[in-house]
């Protein structure tokens, strides 16, 4: 074939020229196009701040976050009158606009100067609008806050009360306050006294979880017996962390507790009621002036599944080697083997942030060899070398099944 005498003809393929569709309609964005239901939607997704600002976008945007589920509200810092009456006002007519709209969660940050009488008309309103959750923060002022429990004795939709500042909680006895309520968390409250707490509990049927933070700085939360009594508690966290030391008690009444949380650095003394659906406990206290009581406690949690105890809670149950002063501290074994090493414990988790020492090597032997039931034994190993590695390995173990895992 003469390749040359061949012709070859190159052809143009011919395209479609690419057409732009431009919308002109006064500078007005696609977005903007959108209805108003769908761009409530939208603002919906996005946490309540963010969603907040977008009411500087334009007059289309001032008023659409007022129709959101979730309200929150931030009451500045005022140094005049009319800068209160402003907040106050803009308050009323947001939820005005809103109309009887149901309410997801409503926020309310009251700073000083607040008028309590319009606050109380606005959760008057929120209980109309069947608010599922409340979450209410206010000043220091122990004379002029007080929540209005009436509001919600008939409130069939609450599940969820959130109450923080340094105002004194006042509540009455009675046989109900909220019906619905399932959780509760109170943060740096002053209490009128140990009776506010056991009101406050007693009026809640159906209650779930409670989370009480004491932090009041400087001074006494005037709550001197912290007590739980729930026959529907399943969840109760406490952190007792910045208040004056003293003798302080805690006693736990709640036979359906299936997790419990404590955080305490203060002098206390605890009684618990053993729950028999107890599964998870978590402590991490200061044993220093209470050994005794912590020690009591962590017998009574003794059967739960899981025990998580911070090193600062062990080394007041035992002399337990601290890293920086190892080199004058030995870890001295108990007389008796506890008998939730022998008989119950299944997983062991030590969560060491730093290698594993000289010291503590006894420990760990004395963990692998009395656990009679265990099957895994987790320790991070990241930190450790080989020979510290095959050292943990080679441990002698008091059940066959059980196994050392590095995480």
């Amino acid at each position: 074939m003469n390749l040359r005498s061949r012709k070859i003809q190159s052809r143009r393929v011919k395209r479609a020229p690419c057409r732009f569709v431009v919308i002109k309609d006064e500078g007005v964005d696609i977005i903007s196009r959108l209805p108003d239901a769908l761009l409530t939607y939208i603002l919906s997704l996005l946490p309540d701040a963010d969603a907040n600002r977008t009411r500087v976008l334009s007059n289309r945007w001032k008023n659409l976050w007022l129709f959101l589920p979730n309200l929150h509200f931030v009451m500045p810092f005022c140094w005049s009158i009319g800068e209160v009456k402003k907040f106050h006002d803009s308050v009323d007519q947001a939820l005005a606009l809103r109309g009887g709209m149901p309410i997801e969660k409503f926020f309310l940050y009251c700073s000083k100067n607040c008028d309590y009488d319009r606050v109380y008309g606005w959760l008057s309103t929120i209980v109309k609008c069947k608010v599922h959750e409340l979450e209410l923060r206010f000043p220091a002022d122990r004379f002029r806050a007080r929540f209005c429990w009436d509001l919600f004795k008939t409130c069939n939709t609450l599940v969820a009360l959130t109450l923080r500042g340094e105002f004194v909680l006042d509540v009455p006895q009675a046989e109900l306050l909220f019906p619905c309520l399932k959780k509760i968390n109170l943060v740096s409250i002053l209490y009128s006294g140990d009776e506010s707490i056991v009101n406050l509990i007693s009026g809640c049927p159906v209650l779930e979880e409670l989370f009480v933070e004491r932090q009041v700085i400087g001074q006494f939360d005037n709550l001197q017996t912290f007590k739980v009594s729930s026959p529907s508690l399943k969840r109760l966290r406490i952190s007792f962390a910045l208040c004056i030391l003293g003798n302080y008690r805690v006693v736990i009444d709640a036979p359906k507790l299936e997790y419990i949380y404590i955080l305490d650095v203060m002098s206390t003394d605890y009684s618990l009621t053993m729950p028999m659906s107890l599964v998870e406990a978590n402590i991490k206290a200061r044993t220093d002036s209470n050994t005794e009581s912590i020690a009591q406690i962590v017998a009574i949690l003794s059967p739960v599944k899981i025990l998580t105890l911070t090193d600062s809670t062990l080394m007041g149950l035992v002399p337990f080697p601290r890293i920086q002063y190892a080199f004058n501290m030995n870890w001295v074994p108990p007389e008796y083997v506890p008998g939730c090493l022998r008989h119950k414990i299944t997983e062991i988790t030590i969560c060491n942030r730093e290698p594993v020492i000289q010291e503590e090597f006894g420990l760990i032997r004395y963990l692998l060899q009395h656990s009679t039931n265990l099957r895994i034994f987790r320790i991070n190993g990241h930190r450790n070398d080989s020979k510290s590695r095959e050292r943990l390995l080679s441990l002698p173990r008091g059940s066959n099944q059980s196994r050392v895992e590095f995480v």
